[in-house]
């Protein structure tokens, strides 16, 4: 496998980064990109249907979100990421189910205009480092590391 060259944060000591993984990096940030906007628009179904009014944007969101599916499943593709891609068209196939039976209930309940993608409010970052109390002292109690299952090999020798 090749290699490629990254810079440190400060110019300093290059990184080596091997050339299989930019497509799995590009890949998963469009599926993540793909599924913030799916999740939103589950939010923005919620709020419409409370307020009878805003399907517009939703449906704007599921359509930008099987648009940046539509081009993870593209760089899968090329890339042989055959597992991605297989999970890409099942969360695809989610989408486009709610996507066009949204888009006919506006059609025929709601008729209201739905905003190109660039027109949708950004969606709001949360603030996640506080989330999760760990107790230390349940981990030391365990049998076998925590993650023993996960990390194998080379990964358990560092």
């Amino acid at each position: 496998s090749r290699e490629i060259q990254s810079q440190g944060p400060n110019g300093d000591a290059a990184i080596p980064i091997l050339n299989e993984w930019i497509p799995l990096l590009e890949t998963t940030t469009v599926m993540f990109r793909s599924l913030a906007q799916y999740h939103e628009s589950a939010y923005n179904r919620e709020v419409a249907a409370k307020r009878r009014k805003g399907f517009g944007p939703m449906i704007a969101r599921l359509r930008l979100a099987n648009d940046l599916c539509e081009q993870a499943m593209d760089i899968a593709r090329d890339s042989n990421l055959t597992e991605l891609l297989n999970e890409l068209g099942i969360l695809r196939v989610k989408i486009m189910e709610i996507k066009e039976k949204e888009e006919e209930d506006n059609d025929m309940i709601h008729k209201e205009p739905v905003p190109d993608a660039q027109d949708l409010k950004m969606i709001r970052g949360t603030n996640m480092k506080n989330s999760v109390k760990i107790d230390m002292k349940a981990l030391e109690t365990l049998e076998r590391p925590l993650f023993d299952d996960v990390l194998t090999g080379d990964a358990l020798e560092m």
